[in-house]
């Protein structure tokens, strides 16, 4: 028998064989699920690169196109999983990144849609650059619905602008906390590619 009929025989055998080892190929965490990249963000003239599952999109297009000499910039995106949000604001005002982080919790514990609010607080680095790494739990309540949520916040100083990148998901999504797990935190200062 030569291999043309052996295979053209044990085709339908071969084709199950390659779908179950496929099938048993994928892995069960984010890394597999997703397609991370690196997001640069630029305010005033300075540039974070902030890793993602998406693009992050400021004034309606991405946020890497964005006027990098603008004095603020707000860039956001979001998947069913996990939202997020990358600020960079020029300190005019010489805001310590303390004060930042205070206001962070007050706006929270101010909002009347907020309640069993839990708050931890860190000191980290970026860089060299001091910064402040919050995590908020609460229950937001919105058009009758309440909802759990995880909050992820870094804030630090750097040339004279205050950056906030910031890590949401429902509390309950175990994709959700897996991914903030991935990526919270990886941030770095400067164009990274």
């Amino acid at each position: 028998m030569d291999i043309y009929h052996f295979v053209q025989r044990n085709s339908l055998g071969f084709l199950i064989c390659f779908v179950l080892l496929l099938s048993g190929c994928s892995g069960n965490n984010v890394r597999d699920k997703f397609v991370f990249g690196k997001n640069r963000i630029s305010c005033n003239n300075t540039t974070i690169t902030v890793l993602t599952p998406f693009e992050l999109i400021a004034n309606g297009k991405q946020a890497e196109i964005s006027d990098r000499n603008a004095d603020k910039i707000m860039a956001e995106g979001h998947n069913q999983h996990i939202r997020i949000f990358v600020m960079g604001d020029k300190n005019t005002i010489n805001e310590s990144i303390s004060a930042a982080a205070e206001s962070a919790e007050t706006l929270l514990r101010n909002n009347k849609r907020v309640t069993n609010l839990k708050v931890e607080k860190a000191d980290d680095k970026f860089n060299n650059e001091d910064a402040k790494v919050l995590r908020f739990s609460y229950v937001e309540k919105a058009r009758e619905e309440k909802t759990a949520l995880t909050v992820n916040e870094y804030i630090f100083l750097q040339d004279e602008v205050i950056w906030r990148v910031i890590y949401q998901y429902r509390t309950e999504d175990p994709i959700g906390r897996e991914l903030s797990a991935q990526l919270a935190g990886r941030i770095q200062i400067g164009a990274v590619f």
